[in-house]
């Protein structure tokens, strides 16, 4: 075997890894929705305030590479929560950056991140 056929796989794989982000679709995206759980921080006779927080907004981009049934989604967020007691308040405020990658197959979709 001629020494550079070993090294067409090699090839091919680094130029299409180096093709990838530039032949990709970039999405905005926009998250809301409500959080709950997470260790209590402030317990009152009226309700806790957890480390889940309770009302969550993003926003970032979703990246789908033309090749193969990979998406990327990268988002910046904002959770806040509120309580209010006999002897003052205290409040939450979190901006979660979370990075999430999922595999597409048909109309499934399987994803794991980190935050």
């Amino acid at each position: 075997m001629h020494p550079g056929n070993k090294l067409r796989p090699l090839a091919l794989a680094a130029s299409l890894a180096l093709a990838g982000p530039t032949a990709a679709e970039v999405s905005p995206l926009l998250l809301a929705g409500a959080a709950i759980g997470g260790d209590t921080l402030v317990a009152t006779t009226a309700r806790d305030l957890d480390a889940g927080g309770l009302i969550y907004l993003g926003a970032g981009v979703l990246v789908t590479p033309s090749l193969g049934p990979m998406r990327y989604q990268f988002t910046l967020g904002y959770k806040f929560d509120s309580v209010s007691f006999t002897d003052g308040d205290s409040s939450l405020r979190v901006f979660p950056l979370d990075a999430v990658a999922f595999y597409s197959a048909g109309k499934v979709q399987i994803g794991a991140g980190v935050s």
